[in-house]
């Protein structure tokens, strides 16, 4: 590892079988061949910025080593990264990654920065993510996160977990964070959980929402909130819930450049302590399907917006309707 400021390499930590040893990034991807295995075969600390090039598709495998860095790694080639291993990042982002990037395993942190940024394709099967000040992972390219709920998780302890910018599918996994999703982009979930904690499960200020399946739990706040020009539909066997709260604030235009927002209710369940769904606003409602429960108040909070209500259960502790 790297134990002088002037960082003079002092072992090889990176290993290509029946081809050598490395002590950087750069020299085992540009040692390596289309569908090689880059192995981490010892403990490190880097402290200085470093790149995986060229038009190749590898495995990154950590194994069971942890690898630190003070500077952001960049990823340009096709990567799968798998092991239970650790990759931290001790002061800024850790990973940027420019390829198609696949994550199996491992653990992956930052104590100053963004873990993920990606800007291609990025897949996750499994491992965990966690910053602690900045948006885990940043996602302007495609990302689909596939993890085990009960094993794989995305957190942030004082900011939104995902920041998506592009398309974001979440078919498993779970999100429990300060703040669970900010979506600008389009968000597809599932199955899987979102959980917030201070701040919303899921804001939205443009683009698209729709909650197809799984739980958007917030035990302290608002569970979802759409605000400016955001669009969403909840439908299937989801579940939007709020302890405290309101489960979904629709709150049409918050600007002069906002469209409104339009909220679509086809089935699931809405349920918040104080109302189920409060509009405001330039905002539409239109609930066809799902039990609505607002129980300690009103199921629906209409506040003089457009609304149109043609199925499906609504209830309140004051008002099914208001």
């Amino acid at each position: 590892y790297y134990e002088t400021e002037y960082l003079i390499p002092q072992g090889d930590w990176l290993e290509i079988v029946g081809k050598g040893r490395y002590n950087t990034i750069d020299s085992a991807c540009s040692a390596a061949s289309n569908g090689d295995t880059i192995r981490v075969i010892a403990d490190t600390q880097v402290g200085y910025k470093q790149a995986c090039n060229g038009n190749k598709t590898l495995i990154f495998d950590l194994q069971n080593y942890s690898v630190s860095f003070t500077e952001t790694v960049t990823i340009n080639s096709n990567i799968t990264f798998k092991g239970t291993g650790s990759i931290n990042n001790l002061r800024t982002d850790t990973l940027i990654l420019n390829g198609e990037t696949t994550i199996l395993s491992g653990n992956y942190t930052s104590l100053g920065g963004v873990v993920l940024t990606n800007k291609n394709k990025l897949t996750i099967k499994g491992g965990t993510f966690e910053s602690t000040d900045k948006n885990t992972i940043v996602n302007d390219g495609t990302l689909v996160y596939n993890g085990n709920k009960n094993t794989s998780y995305i957190k942030s302890r004082d900011n939104y977990a995902v920041l998506n910018n592009d398309t974001f599918t979440l078919n498993n996994g779970s999100i429990l964070s300060n703040g669970g999703v900010d979506n600008k982009g389009t968000f597809t979930m599932i199955n899987g959980k979102v959980e917030g904690l201070e701040k919303y499960s899921i804001i939205s200020s443009d683009g698209t929402v729709d909650i197809k399946g799984g739980e958007v739990v917030n035990n302290y706040n608002t569970s979802m909130v759409l605000t400016c020009s955001a669009n969403a539909t909840v439908e299937g066997n989801s579940k939007i819930s709020s302890t405290y709260g309101t489960a979904i604030n629709n709150t049409g235009n918050t600007s002069d450049t906002c469209n409104g927002t339009n909220l679509y209710i086809k089935g699931g369940e809405v349920l918040g302590k104080t109302n189920g769904i409060a509009n405001s606003n330039s905002s539409y409602l239109e609930v066809s399907g799902g039990h609505i429960l607002g129980e300690d108040n009103n199921g629906i909070s209409i506040n003089d917006v457009s609304a149109k209500i043609l199925s499906g259960i609504i209830e309140g502790g004051v008002y099914g309707i208001y």
